[in-house]
């Protein structure tokens, strides 16, 4: 039978991002070490790169009013991407 760690790789990542309709702030959850975390707009550009934590929030406040997308790396390798509308 495998280790606690080999049983640890083996849940996938959970990252919940809320709101996702915004005025200023986000606030980003996961069950996986984060490693990075990169604020994306609807052309493509990264607008932010915040530092890395599991329980983060993020502000878009001075950001035009649109669409986002915010790209959550965790140190497993795994990517999930979330919209985000700020308005």
């Amino acid at each position: 039978m495998g280790s606690t760690d080999d049983q640890k790789s083996l849940i996938r990542p959970v990252v919940s991002i809320y709101p996702s309709v915004t005025k200023s702030t986000v606030t980003i959850q996961s069950n996986k070490e984060i490693s990075q975390i990169k604020v994306i707009n609807y052309i493509g550009k990264t607008i932010q790169t915040p530092k890395a934590d599991n329980d983060k929030t993020i502000d878009l406040s001075s950001q035009a009013n649109g669409i986002y997308f915010i790209s959550i790396y965790t140190i497993d390798g795994n990517i999930t991407t979330k919209r985000v509308v700020k308005n």
